[in-house]
């Protein structure tokens, strides 16, 4: 069996025998003390009592003795006190100091003052004033208790005379007997602790120290086989240790196990989320290198790292790239400022976007949309420089073409407002002349004429006022955008009422019967409003059935677009109706369905419509069936979109 190693084992058992030593040594000295402490207060005690006792004999002997003059027989009485433990003298003396008796048989003087000089003034007070004296000091270097009792005898008189009986009790000897006492204790007791310390340390090894050792030995093996057997323990506090510690084995090994597994699926589940974050990673990085140019560079602007799609638009390896600055693709387009500001903002830990005109290897000019992120790596200041950018050279190629193209339309726009000028003023003026000239002829020559003169006449100002329509439906067309107002809020039933107003003897005459919604207010052009609802409400006058009523309905409904509001108007009629082939076709310039004898205009009003509709950002379109009527529906937004509304 394994025993408890020898510093543990060692020193347990040496707190435990350290403590319980102390413990009997504090106490028995305590105990040594007190006891100490009491015997000499006991013998002190005896002693004043031993002289209390042998002064009061002496005073009782001598007042008889005395007064019978038997001074043999009170000397031998005082030498047989003497000879009583820890007395040194004894003493009896007259009023008048000389000895009466004496412990010691051969004396020098008979005066007691040459024997004892510094007892003279305790014996004179005992003897003068009749009192008891005791006293303790020291004579011939020895400490004694001294005790002096007066007494009277008919052989003194009755003047107050007294003798003194006096007993000097020697206390260096009862302290010799305290110490031997003492000692004989402290003997007794050291053996008796010494005796107890074995037997505690018997105890400790037996109780203590073997169980312990099989605790530690079951705990040893325990760590090398990952089980505990509890081995065979005492029923006492030990061995229900063991016992408590076999149990919290058995659960911790079970909290291990069920730990272990947790980590096990931990980890199994982190390897998967790993491994998709590894594949999702480079399925970004695969996509990022098709679509996106990537470079890295070091705090002084050195290319570090460039992907695939880099070499690919600049034309220059990775060899070639790596170490090189960007100054390389300088096409000279930006000023130096441009790119001081762009080292001004990364460098202090700002993101960097622009469009940069580089130049290729081969020389050829490539356009990027480039961001710059610094990258800090935990440091206070950019270590490194992240570059993505996005070739966008044929963007900026489309963006040439549309200036081209602005500019031509704006060149078209600017011709087609002079053929509107010229229109006005050029054409219309010698047509005046013609309708002028046909008028007067007619008014003055008339009669003149014959039958088919009058009727080229009549033909001649027909055409003529059909041109002047014509003139005037184109030059409404063409001031849609030439001459149009600012979009602002309208309400399109004060629009719709000013319509009517104006047709209001047209529909009297047709019997036109109008049914209309509230309609919203919208952003718009109130004169291209006006004008819309006008062409619409005259289309359906005036492809009216014959025989039938015009009946008009307009309905309006919001609808969502696009996360924008707008409005849907439906201007139904219940006229001749159209082949829905040529549902689109109706909305084209000079686009007629039917013959000028039948029905008036130009095959400009609808188109006019579109143009105002699309320009307000809405739609027209037509439903309809022969014989069946139409419905024309209008959409238009309830607010003029923005700049921001495309960001």
């Amino acid at each position: 069996m394994k025993k408890l190693p020898s510093p543990i084992k060692q020193n347990l058992s040496r707190k435990l025998l350290v403590g319980f030593g102390l413990s009997l040594v504090i106490i028995g000295l305590g105990t040594l003390w007190v006891t100490y402490t009491s015997l000499k207060r006991d013998l002190e005690q005896q002693v004043q009592q031993r002289a209390e006792s042998i002064t009061r004999g002496l005073e009782f002997a001598s007042e008889g003795l005395i007064e019978i003059k038997e001074a043999s027989l009170l000397a031998r009485i005082v030498q047989n006190y003497a000879t009583l433990p820890t007395v040194v003298e004894v003493s009896i003396v007259d009023p008048d100091g000389m000895i009466i008796a004496h412990s010691q048989s051969f004396i020098n003087s008979n005066r007691y003052a040459d024997i004892q000089p510094s007892l003279v003034s305790a014996v004179n007070q005992a003897s003068q004033l009749g009192n008891e004296v005791h006293l303790r000091t020291t004579l011939n270097g020895k400490p004694v208790v001294i005790e002096i009792l007066p007494f009277s005898s008919l052989l003194f008189g009755n003047s107050g005379r007294r003798g003194v009986a006096i007993a000097i009790m020697d206390l260096a000897k009862m302290e010799q007997d305290t110490l031997r006492s003492f000692v004989s204790s402290t003997i007794t007791m050291t053996v008796g602790t010494i005796i107890i310390l074995l037997f505690l340390g018997w105890l400790i090894q037996k109780l203590v120290l073997r169980p312990l050792a099989k605790l530690n030995q079951a705990i040893t093996q325990s760590n090398q086989t990952e089980d505990f057997l509890l081995p065979d323990l005492p029923h006492d506090e030990i061995g229900f240790l063991g016992a408590n510690f076999a149990k919290v084995f058995g659960q911790v090994k079970t909290y291990k196990e069920m730990e272990l597994e947790i980590v096990e699926l931990e980890l199994r589940e982190k390897n998967r989320y790993l491994d998709a974050v590894l594949l999702d990673l480079q399925d970004m990085k695969y996509a990022l290198d098709r679509s996106a140019i990537v470079a890295i560079t070091n705090i002084n602007g050195e290319i570090t790292y460039v992907n695939d799609k880099f070499c690919e638009v600049s034309k220059y390896s990775r060899e070639e790239l790596i170490g090189q600055n960007h100054r390389l693709f300088n096409s000279g387009y930006h000023a130096p400022e441009f790119f001081a500001a762009l080292w001004t903002t990364i460098i202090n830990g700002h993101d960097w976007r622009s469009d940069i005109r580089n130049r290729a290897k081969d020389g050829s000019i490539f356009w990027v949309d480039t961001t710059i992120v610094p990258l800090l790596k935990g440091a206070e200041h950019p270590q490194q420089f992240l570059s993505i950018s996005q070739d966008i050279s044929d963007r900026k190629r489309a963006e040439q073409e549309m200036r081209l193209l602005t500019e031509r339309l704006e060149l078209n726009n600017r011709e087609l407002q002079d053929f509107a000028y010229v229109s006005s003023h050029d054409l219309q003026e010698p047509l005046r002349k013609i309708q002028a000239f046909g008028d007067r002829l007619k008014t003055t020559n008339g009669d003149v004429l014959n039958e088919r003169g009058k009727d080229y006449l009549e033909r001649m100002l027909n055409a003529a006022n059909r041109a002047q329509v014509l003139i005037n439906d184109l030059l409404a067309f063409s001031r849609i955008t030439t001459k149009a107002q600012s979009f602002v809020p309208i309400s399109l039933d004060e629009v719709l009422e000013g319509v009517l107003s104006d047709l209001e003897v047209r529909v009297e005459q047709t019997g036109t019967t109008i049914v209309c919604a509230p309609l919203p207010v919208i952003e718009a052009d109130p004169s291209q409003m006006r004008q819309l609802f006008q062409n619409l409400i005259s289309n359906a006058i005036k492809f009216c059935k014959d025989n039938v009523a015009p009946i008009i309905q307009i309905l309006v409904q919001m609808i969502q677009q696009d996360d924008h509001d707008f409005y849907e108007i439906r201007v139904i009629d219940n006229g001749i109706g159209l082949d829905p082939k040529y549902s689109d076709r109706i909305f084209q310039m000079f686009q007629r369905l039917h013959g000028r004898n039948a029905y008036e205009g130009t095959g400009i009003g609808l188109a006019i419509c579109r143009k105002i509709v699309e320009r307000h950002g809405g739609m027209i379109t037509v439903e309809s069936q022969i014989d069946q009527g139409a419905t024309f529906i209008i959409t238009l937004p309830l607010k003029q979109a923005t700049v921001e509304d495309y960001d």
